[in-house]
């Protein structure tokens, strides 16, 4: 059996005067490339249109071509970017996100489903007044009526649902725990028992 052992290191950085003003200068030029880029994307998503990586590259090159962001140019370029980069890997996480559901207070669901059982609005007019999906407010009145009672036979109300997840955690850090007891050798596992 063999066994691979991880090692790590700790540095510690300390610039010289010189080096810590070039990063200050970096890290500044870095922000305001983020923040401009990000501002241009925002306006370009208020229009209802995308702004690619590309796109935004060519804005750094134009910018660096102006008198007031000239200064952009007097660091490397990577850095620049990298923060480009940044920016469009996180608008895609965003972007992939608005497409899942988001979370919610008790509060809000729990208004929400008193508003969509009072009113004379469909379900869809509710969520859509509220700016939820309607399969979720569906979901929200479906389940609200099986924690009072009035649910299909066999299906979990809230307070059992939060116990059953609970449940399955607790199961996935036992087998884990297994796992690696399972790793260690039986002699290592007596001699600590027996110093124990």
């Amino acid at each position: 059996m063999s066994t691979h052992v991880k090692r790590a290191y700790r540095y510690r950085f300390c610039p010289t005067d010189v080096q810590a003003a070039e990063l200050s200068r970096t890290f500044g030029c870095v922000r305001k490339v983020y923040n401009l880029a990000l501002a241009a994307r925002t306006e370009a998503w208020a229009r209802q249109e995308r702004v690619s990586y590309h796109q935004t590259s060519a804005m750094l090159t134009a910018w660096k071509k102006t008198g007031e962001l000239a200064y952009l140019n007097e660091v490397s370029s990577v850095p620049l970017q990298q923060a480009l980069r940044h920016l469009q890997k996180q608008s895609q996480v965003v972007s992939s996100k608005s497409n899942m559901s988001k979370r919610y207070t008790a509060e809000f669901k729990r208004d929400a489903v008193a508003l969509a059982l009072s009113s004379e609005k469909t379900v869809t007019e509710v969520a859509r007044d509220l700016g939820v999906s309607p399969e979720g407010l569906r979901g929200w009145v479906k389940q609200a009526k099986v924690d009072r009672g009035e649910g299909p036979a066999g299906a979990l109300t809230t307070a059992e649902r939060e116990e059953l997840v609970r449940l399955r955690r607790k199961v996935r850090e036992q087998e884990a725990t297994i796992e690696v007891l399972g790793k260690v050798p039986m002699a290592a596992l007596r001699a600590a028992t027996v110093a124990g």
